[in-house]
């Protein structure tokens, strides 16, 4: 029992953790894609070359890999806004789940075991949340290729990202586990 009462109290203490992770992703997120945002705008208003930026970046940061744009290339603010769109959706993404761990932990504590309904539902939601960001992705993905132009150094890339799919299907495996754990348990309960 006493093996017990201190695992719920190290989840009490992991909840409280991930609640303070999640105040922090929408915090940074927020700022990082109101800062991304405004500066794209601040670019666009006053006609400054993207491309002379990019190099710039690159040639500073990474100078042995010889990332650059040919002269004169344009980059679309639409890729820009993507790219944007991409990073909200990702720290939205980041948040939701830690979010959804703070409530398993909080409930895990509240219930005094982790197979539960709700931690059944937290795990599958975050499966089906990683299903629909491969989606997003992919979607964002064929949006940039019709946006973008097509100079010879570069290729229409299309973007399915396998990890995350799998990620969503492992967390959705998962829940059915637990499920079958929360059924387990509710039969010996009955029995007792």
């Amino acid at each position: 029992m006493k093996m017990q009462e201190k695992k719920l109290k190290k989840f009490n203490i992991y909840s409280k953790l991930a609640n303070i992770l999640f105040v922090l992703a929408i915090v940074f997120g927020s700022i990082l894609v109101i800062v991304a945002l405004g500066g794209t705008i601040y670019l666009k208003a006053t006609d400054f070359n993207i491309a002379e930026l990019v190099n710039y970046i690159s040639l500073n940061t990474m100078p042995n890999v010889g990332l650059l744009l040919p002269e004169g290339f344009e980059i679309s603010f639409s890729i820009i806004f993507v790219i944007i769109a991409h990073l909200a959706i990702s720290m939205a993404l980041a948040a939701y789940i830690i979010k959804l761990v703070a409530n398993m932990f909080r409930n895990t504590v509240s219930d005094q075991t982790p197979f539960t309904k709700k931690t059944v539902r937290s795990i599958k939601n975050m499966g089906i949340a990683f299903l629909v960001y491969a989606g997003v992705i992919f979607i964002l993905s064929i949006v940039v290729g019709y946006v973008t132009p097509h100079p010879e150094s570069m290729s229409f890339n299309v973007t399915i990202d396998g990890r995350t799919i799998l990620l969503g299907f492992l967390h959705l495996s998962l829940g059915e586990i637990f499920e079958f754990g929360h059924s387990l348990q509710k039969d010996t309960e009955s029995i007792v």
